[in-house]
């Protein structure tokens, strides 16, 4: 028992007396070469029954084996074994559907324990084209190999016809498309010039070996300098590309990025920085006295950000002023003296 098996395992069979006593049973197989089998089976006195190892090779087709048991050269007994041939099962795959750059992986499953390393040929096809089939094997004792298929970048979808032959041929199914630009954000829709503000273009997946390259454009390439192409880098599935600001420059821009023939886009408004207040820390001053001067800006700038100061009145040429003052980045205001 069983009374099948796969080519390659063993079975155990059982010899029966009708009544005590012990005798020593002789076997025999219609496929010597297919099952192996000991001569003879000692039964014990005390005993009606024994077993044996019937061990089997591998088979390319289901085969009936008959095994004989005879006593004394006479009484003979007659059962029979089937072998099964083991052969390729199912595929299984990591994903039914990648991204094309990328290797579908998959296992390769056998109807049972391989018996010896066994051979199973994989082919694939798309659309009348056929890749190179490759071998793998499942080793001894195991019912399962991984492999990998190779796919190329796409612009569309695409679906392999894989091919996995052992014994008998089954087929399976993947799908690959295209890589594409997920989302464009940026980290804020509104600033100020001299600033700078962030744009990440994401991807539908992680960048095969290579990366991928993607188109980027601004309808104000004045207002917002971008570079034409950004390559997202192998492993990554984003990238932040900073704009720096340029100052004097105010209005909105539409930036797009693009991948093959689909485009994400964002916009972004840009105001100038301006100065919004002025204050002095005093109205009116004696001569030889001086005053703290403090001007306010509406946004801090990204960097330096400079400013004339000129005097006007009957009294301007009264009173010493620094011909330029300088906000520091990232600041809203500055005092200055005025004497």
């Amino acid at each position: 028992e069983p009374e099948s098996i796969f080519g390659g395992t063993a079975a155990i069979g059982t010899v029966s007396l009708s009544r005590l006593g012990g005798a020593v049973v002789s076997l025999m197989t219609s496929h010597p070469d297919l099952v192996k089998l000991p001569t003879t089976v000692d039964v014990p006195e005390q005993s009606l029954t024994a077993t044996f190892e019937a061990i089997s090779q591998r088979v390319t087709a289901v085969t009936t084996v008959s095994i004989e048991a005879r006593v004394g050269g006479s009484v003979v007994q007659t059962a029979t074994l089937t072998l099964i041939p083991t052969q390729v099962d199912y595929i299984q795959w990591t994903s039914t559907y990648i991204l094309g750059g990328n290797p579908a992986s998959g296992l390769v499953w056998l109807t049972a324990e391989a018996p010896v390393d066994t051979p199973v040929t994989i082919g694939y096809s798309y659309s009348g084209w056929s890749g190179p089939s490759f071998v793998v094997t499942v080793p001894a004792g195991q019912t399962s190999a991984p492999f990998t298929i190779p796919t190329p970048r796409t612009e569309t979808v695409r679906t392999y016809e894989v091919e996995a032959t052992c014994g008998v041929t089954i087929m399976s199914r993947f799908s690959f498309g295209p890589y594409a630009v997920d989302s464009l954000t940026l980290d804020r829709t509104q600033a100020f010039d001299t600033q700078r503000v962030n744009l990440q273009i994401t991807l539908n997946g992680a960048a095969p070996a290579g990366g991928v390259e993607v188109a980027l454009a601004s309808s104000y390439p004045d207002l917002t300098p971008l570079p034409a192409v950004i390559t997202v880098p192998q492993g990554q599935s984003s990238l932040v590309v900073p704009i720096d600001l340029p100052i004097g420059f105010s209005g909105t821009a539409n930036l797009s990025a693009t991948l093959y023939s689909a485009s994400k886009s964002v916009t972004l408004t840009v105001d100038l920085i301006r100065v919004t207040s002025y204050t002095l820390s005093s109205p009116a001053i004696y001569a030889g006295e001086s005053v703290i001067a403090t001007v306010g800006l509406n946004a801090a700038p990204g960097t330096t950000w400079s400013f004339l100061v000129q005097p006007f009145g009957p009294a301007r040429y009264e009173v010493l002023l620094p011909p330029v003052v300088t906000v520091d980045s990232g600041q809203t205001s500055k005092t200055f003296t005025i004497e």
